[in-house]
């Protein structure tokens, strides 16, 4: 049988090729990574929501992308729902959460896995102001469960954070945060990249929208998703491999990506 194959060549250099075969084995269902303990009943599954739009031109009248990536609670990535051409809307839909839970749960039943306890999702940006209610409710319809959490993950719009340390002010290591009591609002500090002195350290903005697990442990769970090395081996991303994966998949709505070298 002749198998088609495309030669990529790259410095010879163990950084970038060991990156390029995490990447490669990714995207092949490879499990890069496991997480041990993130706060959750086993049964429960933690899913990456985000709402790509495709505005429009004069030849196409827009349209938006929804996906709703799934993981389980060792931080493996088992299902994903893409949903394309939908009308142009920047608010979620219940009748597109509703068909995306559904074929998940049917996922769950043709591979054997438990129906969830309880459901997690990290949302992409920021909610409109009735998407967590349409969150739960179509969540109820599905699985009938009220263990539902929903988590804004915003990765612009943040002030810089820096410590106090006796005479100098010095960058905020991975995994602090600031936290406002009176809301579940967090800055969080996710990449190990930035150590050197003068870079300036860029945050995500968490925010919880419902639920109510400890705020502490949503934080946690956040941040142990952006040590899933989803693009590189040495150096975690700085965002969460839930938002993270859904961004990107939203992300090709018009895009058809083909080998450079092979021709049908």
């Amino acid at each position: 049988k002749f198998i088609k194959y495309q030669i990529i060549q790259l410095p010879a250099d163990v950084h970038r090729l060991s990156n390029f075969a995490v990447k490669c084995l990714y995207k092949m269902g490879a499990k890069v990574a496991h997480l041990h303990d993130l706060g959750l009943h086993k049964d429960s599954y933690i899913i990456g929501l985000d709402l790509g739009h495709f505005h429009g031109n004069k030849a196409n009248p827009g349209f938006s992308t929804l996906v709703m990536v799934f993981f389980n609670v060792r931080g493996e990535q088992i299902f994903v729902s893409k949903l394309d051409g939908l009308p142009l809307n920047e608010a979620l839909q219940d009748e597109y959460i509703i068909s995306a839970l559904a074929k998940f749960k049917k996922h769950l039943e043709k591979s054997k896995r438990n129906q969830p306890v309880q459901l997690v999702f990290h949302r992409d940006g920021k909610l409109h102001s009735e998407d967590h209610t349409i969150l739960k409710s179509s969540v109820d319809k599905i699985f009938n469960i009220d263990r539902v959490e929903i988590v804004e993950i915003i990765k612009s719009g943040h002030p810089y954070m820096y410590v106090h340390d006796g005479n100098k002010t010095i960058n905020a290591s991975s995994g602090q945060y600031w936290h406002v009591k009176e809301k579940d609002y967090a800055l969080l500090i996710t990449n190990d990249q930035v150590n050197a002195p003068g870079e300036a350290l860029r945050p995500i903005v968490i925010k919880r929208k419902y639920g109510t697990l400890p705020f502490e442990t949503i934080v946690s769970q956040v941040y142990w998703f952006c040590k899933l090395y989803t693009n590189n081996i040495y150096y975690p991303s700085r965002l969460p491999a839930t938002t993270e994966v859904a961004n990107n998949r939203a992300g090709t709505g018009l895009k058809e990506y083909k080998a450079s070298y092979i021709k049908e």
